[in-house]
C-alpha cells in the first residue's frame, strides 16, 4: 500500500447506518417520519425529494454545516432532532432514508384520501 493511499484511502467515506444501533436507528425513523408527515401535508412531496435526490452528493457537507448551525437551529426546532437530522445527513444513506420515508408517506396518504370503494387491498 502506498503512501498516498493510507494519507487518503478513506478521505471521502462516509458512515452509513450499519454503524447506529436499534435504538438511535428508531428514533432516526420517528424524525423522518414527522419529517415525511410534513412535507406531505403541505403537498411538497415531488419538490422535496427532488431537492434531496439533487443535492444528496453534498448531504455530508450539509450535515456538517447543519452541526455548524445547531445552535441557531435549536432556536427553531428540538436540539436533539436538530442534532439527529445533523447525523443523518452525514451518513451515506441519510438521505435515501429519508425520501422513501416521504414516499412512503405521501402512498399512505393517498389511501386514505382515496374513496374507501377505490382503495387497493
Amino acid at each position: 500500500m502506498s503512501v498516498l493511499e493510507k494519507l487518503f484511502g478513506n478521505a471521502f467515506s462516509s458512515p452509513s447506518s450499519k454503524e447506529l444501533t436499534p435504538a438511535e436507528l428508531a428514533e432516526e425513523d420517528k424524525l423522518f417520519q414527522r419529517i415525511a408527515k410534513a412535507v406531505v401535508s403541505r403537498e411538497l412531496t415531488v419538490p422535496a425529494i427532488l431537492f434531496l435526490e439533487m443535492h444528496q452528493p453534498f448531504s455530508y457537507l450539509a450535515g456538517q454545516l447543519a452541526h455548524g448551525l445547531g445552535p441557531f437551529a435549536s432556536i427553531v426546532v428540538n436540539e436533539k432532532d436538530a442534532e439527529a437530522f445533523a447525523r443523518s445527513l452525514c451518513r451515506r444513506d441519510g438521505i435515501e432514508r429519508l425520501v422513501r420515508a416521504i414516499e412512503k408517506e405521501d402512498r399512505e396518504s393517498a389511501l386514505t384520501k382515496a374513496d374507501p370503494g377505490e382503495r387497493e387491498v
